[in-house]
């Protein structure tokens, strides 16, 4: 369980990277700067998802009104069984979910532009994957590692897939 206090104004994305047995992030309802919930890590208006606490369980669904998911957020959450993207999501940053290994399927809302490099990377479990039509580009090791795929669903706007997106 981590603990954010009053007076953190400068937390880095990655700032909890490795960190695997993190069951919790709760932030000080006085910070101005950020906030908690459910122990999930958001900068203080919520539309920056910054760190999901990779031993927590089970599914979990984004937030409306969450814009970006920071590099890394979900990284190696092995407990993760579902994710819910909302409509306000614009962008996933690079190896966002990689090593969620419980994970099963991924929808990419239509207003996401692009998938970064290793976004879903070892999401050994992932059989379905379905890019949201504005999604124009995949990036390098997008999904690489993802063995259990039987299908994947493209949006009209894909215009390119990077190196070894589904080796």
């Amino acid at each position: 369980h981590m603990n954010i206090g009053s007076g953190a104004t400068d937390i880095r994305t990655r700032a909890f990277f490795g960190c695997s047995n993190l069951v919790a992030i709760t932030v000080d309802p006085l910070n101005l700067s950020y906030t908690s919930l459910d122990g999930v890590f958001f900068n203080k208006s919520q539309t920056e998802l910054i760190q999901y606490p990779a031993k927590k369980t089970g599914r979990y669904v984004v937030p409306d009104g969450v814009v970006i998911i920071h590099p890394d957020a979900f990284d190696t959450a092995i407990n993760l069984t579902s994710v819910g993207l909302p409509a306000s999501l614009t962008s996933i940053g690079d190896s966002g979910f990689f090593g969620c290994s419980a994970l099963t399927s991924i929808v990419i809302p239509a207003s996401v532009t692009q998938i970064q490099d290793y976004t879903f990377a070892d999401c050994v479990r992932l059989t379905s994957i379905t890019v949201g039509n504005s999604v124009t580009e995949i990036g390098s090791y997008a999904f690489s590692g993802c063995i259990r795929v039987t299908g994947v669903t493209f949006g009209t706007g894909l215009v390119s897939i990077g190196e070894s997106a589904f080796s």
